[in-house]
């Protein structure tokens, strides 16, 4: 293959994710400005989805109050370097995130509260907790083997505090993974557009994204997850930029940590490795793809072995749980709170039912897969409609779910006046103020897509491929707008991108005031 045709190659994939992620978010774009989608507490513990219909036209009056400000912000910013900028919206994060933390003071629940008491009693060496949830979900040893050593090294240092302190203590090392992800995500906009403006645009937007802020108190693999998967991100495209191994490597690092704490970080894995494999065919190096090929047998030597160190522990061997193909069931039927939502009916009931033999489990998912999609080949308008209100219900609910998991949660004692505000007395002032910001995210995401297609260049759509592979696994799976809140973050950089471009055009600017690259290309 001649060089032009492995440019024309991967010009060809590139264009092809931005074309297929801009017919998803052409959808949600659409659906963000005409309504919403919601989750409340119902009153009481539950997780109650509802939709509900937007004024379209004082949407688009709000999205343009949104944006006369961020040019005017991009405007007093140009006297700021983007290096005080990105320090300031770090030292933002931190401060509002463990302030939220330390005011709302919430135990961890259901999974987490599971998780987090099993890895505390393992942390004194009692391993005899909850092996039938395990047997469930052996991929939540990876969090619980975080959580366990952290609670080791707590105590450690601090043994006579309460066991509740080690909770909140790992809701604010939440913080500071959260400021992490902040960070990276700026560093990435940096390296992709070359653009000042950008990057500060990018620090911007992330100035007023409260969701993942409040979610820090959520005791779970997402957010440490998604600080090292996008740490992995950053680390992969500054190799791509400057072909040193160490960034491979480091990238290697965080994408195998960020895989143990939580599964689905595998769609990071599996995005960063259609662009190294592209990169490698268009520019042939044995080196690079020893290095991808490094990184994708690191993921899967290490993602078992969480597993593989309880079940010693323990003594027993507890399986591979309940089948991907469960899941798959669960996300074809009407769950217990939306279209493909939670309901056990596939996953723990049916795995209860088959004596705990993943194989007799998977025969009954496949069954009712099988006849779920018997009836969209009968009824595709009813199909249709039935994906349609669960991409909805995922992408279109502004909170991410960053208020409800605050809301449906006991505190160790009573929440102060900032929980008490953003959580009850407020509550719905916040959701209106996400709703706008979502919908202007979405927007410029969305346009940021289509400037994208000028350059098709395969690397400045790795974010996009992302996103598009969390919106095709999950509208395939199981359903819940918390999982989309980690990839809503990843639209800040191509959005902040868009932005730059708009207001370049509007200011008379033929092109972005641009870096210097960071590293130059080795020859």
């Amino acid at each position: 293959m001649d060089n032009s045709l492995k440019e024309k190659f991967s010009r060809f994939c590139a264009g092809g994710v931005l074309v297929m992620t801009l017919c998803f978010m052409a959808v949600l774009t659409v659906q963000a400005f005409v309504g919403t989608a919601s989750v409340t507490t119902g009153g009481g513990d539950g997780e109650v989805l509802s939709f509900s219909r937007d004024n379209t036209f004082i949407n688009i009056l709000l999205s343009a109050a949104f944006f006369a400000p961020m040019y005017f912000l991009l405007k007093v910013s140009e006297k700021i370097s983007a290096r005080a900028l990105t320090a300031a919206l770090v030292l933002w994060a931190v401060i509002l995130s463990a302030a939220f933390v330390c005011s709302a003071k919430l135990q961890p629940s259901q999974d987490s509260y599971i998780i987090t008491f099993f890895a505390s009693q393992a942390a004194k060496g009692d391993y005899s907790y909850y092996h039938e949830y395990f047997c469930f979900f052996p991929y939540q040893f990876g969090f619980a083997l975080y959580e366990e050593l952290f609670f080791r090294l707590f105590y450690l240092m601090l043994p006579a505090a309460p066991e509740g302190f080690a909770a909140l203590s790992v809701q604010l090392m939440n913080v500071l993974y959260n400021a992490l992800t902040f960070l990276a995500l700026v560093k990435i906009s940096r390296v992709l557009f070359k653009s000042e403006r950008a990057e500060k645009l990018t620090a911007l937007l992330l100035f007023l994204c409260f969701q993942p802020m409040l979610f820090t108190t959520f005791m779970y693999g997402n957010t440490p997850a998604l600080a090292f998967a996008v740490l992995a991100v950053w680390m992969f495209l500054l190799f791509q930029e400057s072909g040193t191994v160490k960034y491979a490597l480091l990238c290697t690092a965080f994408i195998s940590i960020g895989t143990l704490l939580k599964l689905n970080t595998l769609i990071y894995v599996v995005a960063i490795s259609i662009v190294w494999l592209i990169s490698v065919i268009r520019k042939p190096s044995l080196r690079s793809l020893l290095l991808m090929l490094l990184m994708i047998a690191s993921v899967l030597i290490l993602k078992p072995l969480p597993q593989r160190y309880y079940e010693a522990k323990m003594g027993e061997e507890l399986g591979k749980g309940i089948p991907q193909s469960g899941w798959l069931a669960m996300g074809l039927h009407e769950g217990q709170s939306g279209p493909g939502w939670y309901d056990p009916t596939y996953t723990t009931t049916a795995f209860i039912a088959s004596d705990y033999a993943p194989d007799v489990c998977a025969g009954t998912a496949k069954s009712a897969i099988s006849e779920r999609l018997a009836e969209f080949a009968k009824d595709p308008g009813g199909a249709l409609e039935f994906f349609g209100r669960k991409l909805s219900s995922q992408w279109n609910e502004p909170s991410y779910e960053s208020l409800w998991t605050n809301q449906v949660r006991r505190s160790y004692s009573s929440s102060g006046k900032i929980y008490a505000f953003v959580c009850e007395d407020h509550a719905d002032e916040v959701y209106m103020l996400m709703n706008i910001y979502q919908q202007c995210v979405f927007a410029a995401f969305t346009a940021g897509l289509v400037l994208l297609m000028k350059k098709q260049d395969i690397n400045t759509v790795l974010l996009p491929l992302v996103i598009l592979g969390a919106m095709l696994y999950h509208i395939m799976f199981e359903a819940k707008s918390q999982y989309a809140l980690g990839y809503f973050m990843l639209m800040m950089p191509v959005a902040a991108f868009a932005l730059d471009r708009i207001f370049a055009l509007i200011s008379g600017r033929k092109e972005p005031k641009r870096w210097k690259t960071e590293t130059s290309p080795k020859k």
